[in-house]
């Protein structure tokens, strides 16, 4: 399995609170995006993928500096276009089975759990999707059929994808997503989300 990052959105909902790359806004002493990169190594993938866009010179630096030689590729995407963009631009790199997780956002669950139930799903997209809050909850694992309909579509964000009709739901609980402005306070204080509450059903 592949792992992308999605990193490189304009951060449009924090201005005036954070002016750099939203997966480098501080959690708990590092960057976000260090704890996210920290938590898809436990995962052994194939290679990590970071999909940037808006100030990826800065993300290029951090990786220099703390993962320069790690199985960690930056994917520079010259004016962004989206997140489903972002896939489209890395598709000839990436294999038919890729988890994309949302480089703003921290999953408090266990990502392994996700990746078992999408190999038992036989490659069927498959959304965390937290149950509290009933929404996506910062990382999907996509087959084959999955990711060419991203590839063959004109869309230019997951949103169409992640809340398909279509697609599983894998129930999960606790993330912490800094791109809003609660989020990021509550990144700046270090509340603890719940813990994975045994997250194993799909719908």
């Amino acid at each position: 399995m592949d792992i992308a990052i999605l990193a490189g959105g304009y951060g449009t909902r924090l201005k005036g609170l954070w002016e750099g790359p939203k997966c480098l806004v501080p959690y708990r002493g590092r960057p976000i995006i260090e704890h996210i990169v920290d938590k898809a190594l436990k995962l052994k993938p194939r290679k990590i993928f970071l999909l940037l866009g808006h100030q990826a010179s800065k993300v290029v630096a951090w990786r220099e500096t703390y993962c320069p030689h790690r199985n960690v590729i930056p994917i520079i995407e010259t004016v962004p276009e989206g997140t489903a963009a972002a896939i489209r631009n890395a598709f000839p790199f990436i294999t038919p089975r890729l988890l994309i997780l949302n480089g703003d956002t921290i999953p408090e669950y266990d990502l392994s759990k996700l990746t078992d139930a999408f190999d038992e799903a036989t490659g069927r997209t498959l959304v965390a999707w937290d149950a509290y809050r009933n929404c996506h909850a910062g990382a999907s694992a996509f087959g084959a059929h999955g990711i060419d309909q991203i590839v063959y579509s004109k869309e230019a964000g997951m949103g169409v994808f992640v809340n398909s009709p279509s697609v599983q739901r894998f129930h999960v609980a606790g993330f912490l997503d800094v791109g809003t402005p609660e989020g990021f306070t509550q990144a700046q204080t270090a509340i603890n989300w719940p813990k994975d509450y045994n997250a194993n059903e799909t719908t």
